[in-house]
């Protein structure tokens, strides 16, 4: 088997929103979770096929970014839930 955190960020990505979609998500909960994936990717200045996901200290960046923004606590709180459903995906 192949372990989630050793896929590119797309493929990633993909493998996620096929579990997404298997579970029966809502479509808004769909639009909320890639939205939030998909920043973070800007943020990253990741191109497709990326080696590695990001760690922590790239993580904490972001969030630093998204306070930059003065977005809402709330806000970035439903981003971070996003981001984190993505990297703990279990094994594919």
């Amino acid at each position: 088997m192949t372990v989630f955190s050793e896929l590119g960020f797309d493929d990633a990505r993909q493998v996620f929103y096929l579990y997404c979609r298997s579970k029966g998500l809502a479509e808004r909960t769909l639009q909320t979770y890639f939205s939030s994936i998909d920043e973070l990717k800007v943020f990253l200045g990741r191109s497709d096929s990326v080696p590695r996901l990001p760690g922590a200290h790239e993580l904490r960046g972001f969030v630093a970014h998204l306070l930059d923004q003065k977005l809402a606590r709330t806000t970035i709180s439903i981003r971070m839930r996003a981001i984190r459903s993505f990297l703990q995906l279990p094994r594919t």
